[in-house]
């Protein structure tokens, strides 16, 4: 998915489930001879905290600019996190998907 192709709505979605990939990453440190898992910050880092409030503004001027900032966002992370922003809400590649497959046909709903 391009990150052109992103609407309002898609971005909310995508924006939730890019945190929860992000949150899904975590670390292993060694604090007092223990072995403990951190979560990552990578989410945090890149300001996808701040871009979610923009995007769920009730502000059309604030949601404008949340959505300009996640499709930059979304243009400088990995395929692979791409990938799994993409699984996590749903959406599919029609060109993709065997013969077979009814869902082969039409495009992928983003809205649950």
């Amino acid at each position: 998915m391009d990150s052109e192709e992103f609407n309002l709505e898609s971005a909310r979605l995508a924006a939730d489930a890019l945190h929860d990939v992000f949150a899904a990453r975590t670390h292993r440190k060694k604090y007092l001879g223990k072995v403990i898992v951190v979560p990552g910050k990578l989410g945090e880092v890149v300001k996808l905290p701040a871009i979610t409030s923009k995007l769920n503004s009730r502000v059309a001027k604030r949601q404008e600019l949340g959505l300009e900032e996640f499709k930059f966002l979304w243009d400088t992370l990995s395929v692979v996190t791409q990938q799994s922003v993409l699984e996590a809400i749903g959406w599919y590649e029609p060109t993709d998907l065997e013969w077979e497959d009814k869902r082969s046909n039409r495009k992928p709903k983003l809205t649950e």
